[in-house]
C-alpha cells in the first residue's frame, strides 16, 4: 500500500471519527445529563444544551468534511491545510484532556477518552507531517540541472 493510500485511510478514520463524536454528542444531555440539571437555572440549562448542540453539529460538519476531502484526496493546499487544522483540533482536545481530564464519573473513561483523542489526533498529525506544509516543489532531471531556464 502507497503512503498516499495510507495517509487518505488515516484521514478518512479520523473523519469517522470525529463525525462519531459529533452524533454521540448529540445524544449526550438525554443520556447523562437529565438528573443533573433539574437543579438548575432555566437560563443556564438553555444554555449548556445550546452550546452542546452547537458543539454537536461543529464536529458532525467537521467529520463529514474531512470525509469528503479524504475522497478527493490531493496533495493540494485545501487538503494540506484542512489535515493541519484538524489536527490541531485533537492535539489540543487531547492535551485539554490531561490537563482537565473529562470522564471521572465513571472509573477508566477518563482515560479511555484520553487515548481516543490522542488516536485520533494521530490520524490527523501523521499525515499532516508526512505531506508537509508546502507542496513539494518538482526538481528537474539531472540532465537539465546544469541548463539555464529558457
Amino acid at each position: 500500500m502507497t503512503s498516499e493510500k495510507l495517509m487518505k485511510g488515516s484521514v478518512f478514520i479520523g473523519g469517522i471519527i470525529t463525525l462519531g463524536f459529533g452524533v454521540y454528542h448529540f445524544l449526550v444531555p438525554s443520556l447523562y445529563w437529565a438528573g443533573y440539571m433539574t437543579s438548575l437555572p432555566d437560563e443556564l440549562v438553555r444554555a449548556i444544551l445550546a452550546t452542546n448542540f452547537f458543539l454537536s453539529l461543529s464536529l458532525s460538519i467537521l467529520g463529514a468534511f474531512t470525509l469528503i476531502i479524504a475522497r478527493r484526496w490531493t496533495n493540494d493546499k485545501l487538503t494540506r491545510l484542512w489535515v493541519w487544522i484538524m489536527s490541531g483540533l485533537w492535539v489540543v482536545r487531547a492535551a485539554y484532556q490531561v490537563v482537565y481530564p473529562q470522564g471521572q464519573l465513571i472509573p477508566g473513561l477518563a482515560v479511555i477518552m484520553e487515548v481516543l483523542f490522542i488516536l485520533t489526533a494521530l490520524c490527523f498529525l501523521i499525515p499532516a507531517m508526512t505531506m508537509g506544509w508546502r507542496s513539494r516543489k518538482k526538481s528537474k532531471p539531472a540532465v537539465l540541472k546544469d541548463r539555464p531556464d529558457t
